[in-house]
């Protein structure tokens, strides 16, 4: 039964990982910095392409943390160890 009802909250998640939640980039913003990197030239121009890599990574560096949290919190539930890309066995 225990494995049962992780497996559904799984699901669920997944379910709403699929549709419920925009991509962290869009189309439109990728042509936006494609953009600003073809007609970079001043110093301020590069520093700002820089800036949004910066906050990108560091975005999916805490979408990443949570995804582990999760992944550590679903296997305890489970009864087993955490998965081994969490880190956190």
């Amino acid at each position: 039964m225990k494995t049962l009802t992780v497996t559904a909250i799984v699901v669920v998640l997944m379910t709403i990982g699929a549709f419920g939640y925009p991509p962290n980039g869009s189309a439109e913003e990728d042509k936006n910095i494609e953009q600003m990197i073809t007609a970079a030239k001043t110093p301020a121009d590069h520093k700002a392409i820089a800036d949004f890599y910066r906050n990108e990574g560091v975005a999916f560096r805490k979408e990443a943390d949570q995804h582990a949290q999760l992944a550590q919190k679903l296997a305890a539930e489970a009864g087993g160890q955490a998965p081994w890309w969490t880190g956190r066995r």
